[in-house]
């Protein structure tokens, strides 16, 4: 596990539950690690990932028909976001069934 660099109150505000100006969905209904790594080491503005839920995750806690976004307030770093992980968010079978 590696740890974040430059911890400051801005980064704080990094994370689970942030939501910016720029989303990319990641046709997943959760966020892996490597895309949390990823922004560790390459963002210098705000970031972070949220979900669009379902019914099913409000009463069930079933995650299945969840959709998980990694969200930025650069557009710089959302689209370098995009080009150095688009084959791994596109590499799924989510939604084809």
């Amino acid at each position: 596990m590696s740890k974040q660099k430059n911890v400051t109150p801005d980064t704080l505000e990094n994370g689970y539950d942030k939501k910016f100006k720029y989303s990319i969905c990641l046709n997943s209904d959760g966020v892996v690690e490597d895309y949390i790594h990823w922004c560790e080491n390459n963002c210098t503005g705000k970031w972070g990932w949220w979900y669009e839920t379902t019914k099913e995750w409000e009463t069930h806690w079933d995650s299945s028909g969840n959709k998980a976004y990694m969200s930025f307030g650069r557009k710089k770093e959302a689209t370098a976001f995009w080009f150095a992980n688009c084959n791994m968010i596109y590499d799924t079978d989510y939604g084809k069934n």
